[in-house]
């Protein structure tokens, strides 16, 4: 994947007003920006399920070290679901505090 691309969805993470399709149509016209915008909704709700794991405990979370990137893997027994995703050790510094709040130590 292009590195230009995970530091733009990074870019959108820390971002203090979420991007919008409509709003920033011009941005996300192209190929290359629907890819971005897919990324960053996809990050987006893992980082939701993981603040929501903070408030309930028969959540649970399992985090797996990569070279390139970990995955993180949301057990969600209350709406029978499995989140999992790959992540790119780029973003790391966006879900480290999540994982720590979690009392899981994000290591590479």
């Amino acid at each position: 994947m292009d590195p230009s691309i995970i530091t733009e969805v990074g870019e959108l993470l820390n971002a203090e007003i979420p991007p919008s399709r409509n709003r920033d149509f011009q941005r996300f016209q192209s190929t290359r920006g629907r890819q971005v915008l897919r990324l960053y909704r996809l990050y987006h709700k893992l980082a939701l399920s993981l603040k929501d794991a903070e408030k309930r405990p028969e959540v649970k979370v399992r985090l797996a070290a990569c070279e390139d990137d970990f995955l993180v893997e949301v057990k969600d027994p209350l709406q029978e679901s499995v989140r999992s995703c790959r992540i790119p050790w780029e973003l790391s510094g966006f879900f480290k505090d999540h994982l720590q709040k979690l009392g899981i130590k994000l290591k590479r």
